[in-house]
This record gives structure tokens, sequence and C-alpha cells, in this order.
């Protein structure tokens, strides 16, 4: 019976500590990585990439040979009087001949056709690096994909550690606040303060309690979208809350931008690169193409006897002939002379269209950049303020409680200085959620993350 307790009492803790062990507490890097592998947006993109990559292949397939077969063996009519031509795969034709008298004849025929485009003046050659292009634009896509997805989920981040701290800011005050209604009954049973103080910190009290519950309810719902972003459902996984008031001095500084790598103009590059190969092959479509062509067919028939009547399906292989077609081909659409400088226009509009668009992804990539770069510069010291002012107000609060709980101050008094206490904590939780923000932007701009991965590991 007491081993039969103990497993019992083992199984029990198991079960109640498996929620715990459950939930992973995973860093922004972590939150990164889990988002790559299942967020559906970046599967799409990836599926785009393995398609273009296909479709390079199989423009560079276009320039092989093209060789069909085709074999037949009928039986039918062979009435020659008028002529018959039946327009079925395969060859089956007979001429006029009163003469013949046959009823039926058997029919075998059988050829392979060779068709190579051999020379295009340059056209598959611009069809394939146009190709590239897209599989450059594809790869690129992706990676702006991924830099988007690490903008978006960072600020969920951020959001989520503001708002716990938020919350936490609110319990503070509520703990302070209930410190408040216990030293405000024992001053009531001294005599020392009158009965109201107690129904006013009831009411600050409930007023703090209602402001923790509203930050509660805000962290739990940032939760919930931050799980979109990563694929798992919130309850399984945690984050971890260090570093929100991390030492500015890891930040990055101003340095030379340089923007040639940055995806979202590697993107744009690659479309305007799509765009003028595009142009190169309109400019070729003027031009003829050249080809080899080559040939060879087994045709049988046994019609050599006028006398036989009726034929059988082996008499098509009793005289087989053989022959053969080798030589060059020209084809050239004449069309194309009337309509080439139409072509040529459009792609060129389309070389400025997409000439333009990097031009302003560039733009708006520098002044993200540089306006982000000021307003750090400017946080850091709003930062190193609020956070002495911070300072300042709660060794005031702490001097102002001591003496309040001696009677020498009245409680108004000390819920004023409570108040610049509580606004001075929440004015720097804003102004480091404020300053992360703005480094989130700058991080977007340089298309680099890693100081911040380094920050919240």
């Amino acid at each position: 019976m007491v081993y039969k307790n103990m497993l019992v009492w083992c199984v029990v803790c198991l079960v109640g500590r498996a929620p715990l062990q459950a939930q992973d507490s995973l860093s922004l890097m972590q939150l990164w990585e889990k988002s790559f592998e299942n967020y559906p947006g970046l599967k799409a993109d990836k599926a785009v990439l393995q398609q273009a990559t296909i479709d390079q292949r199989l423009t560079q397939n276009q320039y092989l040979p093209q060789l069909q077969f085709q074999a037949q063996s009928t039986v039918g009519s062979y009435q020659g009087t008028s002529a018959a031509f039946f327009p079925l795969p395969g060859f089956f034709n007979v001429n006029g001949n009163a003469s013949s008298i046959t009823q039926s004849a058997t029919n075998l025929v059988s050829s392979a056709i060779l068709n190579w485009e051999f020379f295009r003046f340059g056209r598959h050659k611009k069809s394939v690096e146009a190709i590239q292009a897209q599989v450059e634009q594809a790869s690129a896509s992706l990676d702006a994909e991924q830099l988007h997805i690490q903008s978006k989920l960072t600020q969920t981040y951020i959001n989520l550690l503001y708002h716990q701290q938020m919350s936490k800011w609110a319990a503070n005050n509520s703990q302070r606040i209930e410190n408040l209604l216990e030293v405000t009954r024992s001053l009531a049973q001294s005599g020392l303060s009158a009965g109201a103080d107690s129904l006013l910190i009831k009411s600050s009290h409930l007023q703090a309690k209602a402001e923790q519950e509203n930050w509660d309810g805000k962290s739990k719902a940032t939760k919930i979208i931050l799980s979109k972003w990563v694929g798992s459902p919130e309850e399984s996984f945690s984050v971890k809350q260090n570093n929100f008031f991390a030492s500015l001095s890891a930040l990055p500084v101003e340095r030379e931008l340089n923007l040639e790598s940055h995806p979202l103009l590697q993107m744009k590059h690659a479309q305007k690169n799509y765009a003028e190969k595009q142009y190169e092959i309109a400019r070729r479509r003027i031009f003829p193409s050249v080809s080899l062509l080559a040939g060879v067919q087994l045709k049988g028939n046994a019609l050599v006897n006028e006398e036989v009547n009726n034929e059988s399906w082996t008499d098509a292989y009793r005289s087989p002939t053989h022959n053969y077609l080798v030589g060059l081909g020209l084809s050239w659409n004449l069309n194309h002379l009337y309509d080439q400088k139409l072509f040529n226009s459009r792609y060129l509009e389309q070389i400025s269209i997409q000439e333009a668009a990097w031009e302003e992804e560039k733009l708006m990539l520098g002044t993200q950049y540089y306006s982000s770069l000021q307003q750090i510069k400017r946080q850091r010291e709003r930062i190193e303020d609020v956070d002495q002012a911070y300072q300042n107000a709660l060794q005031a609060y702490e001097l102002f409680e001591v003496r309040y709980s001696s009677g020498l101050i009245s409680l108004t008094e000390l819920l004023q200085i409570q108040q610049i206490l509580q606004q001075a904590d929440k004015s720097r939780v804003q102004a480091h959620y404020e300053y992360w923000i703005t480094v989130i932007a700058f991080a977007e701009a340089q298309a680099d993350f890693s100081n911040l991965a380094d920050i919240f590991q």
C-alpha cells in the first residue's frame, strides 16, 4: 500500500508539472527560426522560387532538337475512282485510279521527324537570361519576405514585452497602494488619520487593479498575434523577458550606408533586369529562325496484284519501302516587321517603370535609415533623463512614505508623490518601448537584425 501511494503521488506530480515543462522559453532568434519554418506566406515564396527554377530548366531544354515519332497499321477500302483522304494521325491516301478493283487494302506507315531550331539570332540565349532574372527575383522576394517577417515579428515581440512591463508597472502601483492601505488602517486605529483616508486608498487600489487587468488582457492578445507568426499555439511557448531595459552601449552606431545588397532593392533590380531581357528578345523578333530538318519513313503496302480483292494485316509487310530526308529550313514571320517599334516601345516603358520603382525604394530606405538614426540619438538622451527621473521619484516616495507612517504628512500629499512616481515609471517604460520600435525600423532599413538578436538572447 505504501508503494502504491508513492506511485500515485509521483504520477500526480508529473502530471501537474507537465504544462510547465511543455512550455518553451524562446529567444528572439528562436522565434525567427520557428517563423521561417512555419509561416504560410514564406512557404508560398519558397514554392515560387522552386517553380522559377523548374521554368529555367524547361527554357534551357527548348534549345534541344524536337523529335517526333508516329506509326500506324490500318486496313480499309481502296476505291480509287475519286480518290480519298482521311485526316487522321498517320497517312492513308488513295489516288484516283479507275482501273483499281481492289475492295480493301492494308496500310503500314511509320516515320520519325527531327526539327532542331538551332539558330534564332540570340533569342534563346536572351530567354535563358530572362528566366534567370526571374529566378533572382524569386530569390530576392523570398529574402524580402523573411526580412518582412523579422520586422513584423520583432515589433510584435517588443509589443509583448512592453505590455508585460506595463502589467508589472500596474502591479507595482497596486502593491504600493495596498501597502498604504495597511498603513492607513494602522493610523486610523491609532487616531492619527481620518477614516475617509481608507476609502480614498481603496478607490485608488481598485483603479490600479483595473489598470493591471487591462494590461494583462493586452499581453494575452499580443501573444496570440505572436503565435500566428511562430505557427505554434500561444500556450505552448513563452518569451524571455530580459533586456527590455538593456544597456545602450551595445546598440548600433552610425556607419556608412550600403543599400545595394538590400533584398528589396535586389528584387527591384531583378525586375528591371527581366524587363531589359524582354526588350532584347523583342528586338530580335524580326529575324528568322534556321532549323535542321531530318526524317525517315517506313511504308508497306501489299497492293501489287490487281486481281487480289482483299488483303490481310500481314500483307502490309510484304513490300516495305524506306525513305529519308535531310536539309535546312527557314521560318520567318514577316508580320513582325510592322509592329516591331511598338513592341520595343512597350518594353522600354517597362524598363522605365522598374527603374523608377528601384529609385523610389532606395529613397524610402535611405530616408528610413537616416531618420531612424537621428531618432535613436535623441531617444538615448531621453532614456537617460527618464531613468534618472524614475530613480529620483522612487527615492522621494520612499522618504515621504516613512514620513506618512510617522504622521508627518497627509495621505493626499503622499498620493501626489505616488502619482509622480507612477508617471515617471510609465514614462520610463514607454521611452524604452519607443526606442526599440525605432531600432527595428533602423535594422529593417539595413536588412540587419543581428544587434537585436544579440540583445534579446
